[in-house]
């Protein structure tokens, strides 16, 4: 089965405020909205099937940017272990997931994701 949560803490806290710098003024951090971007609709990562066959489990970290229409843009590798498994799995479900966008005033915002997808065997 694979999971995923939407937590930045998870992977170290304020990890994406840097990212947010580098992209200028288009999006926002997690940690400086007053609301910040949550899931509406969820989308589960298929597990890939050599992983199985190998009983391979893992993780990866998602980075995206939530635009204001609540769709991901920018989906990037943030981390993953093992390497390269299941990561091609994590960005597609990333790129189909929908979300509430993160609001600055009242008003929407683009903002920097982090999603966890852990990848477990039952």
């Amino acid at each position: 089965s694979a999971t995923m949560s939407q937590n930045s803490t998870e992977t170290g806290g304020g990890t994406a405020q840097g990212a947010a710098r580098t992209m200028g003024d288009r999006a926002y951090a997690e940690d400086v909205v007053d609301q910040r971007p949550s899931i509406s609709r969820r989308v589960m990562p298929e597990y890939p099937n050599k992983a199985r066959r190998m009983n391979m489990q893992g993780q990866v970290v998602v980075q995206l940017v939530v635009d204001v229409s609540g769709k991901p843009q920018q989906c990037t590798i943030y981390s993953s272990s093992p390497t390269g498994v299941f990561d091609e799995a994590a960005l597609a479900a990333a790129r189909r997931t929908r979300f509430l966008p993160g609001r600055v005033k009242g008003q929407p915002v683009n903002t920097i994701v982090l999603i966890l997808y852990k990848f477990s065997l039952r």
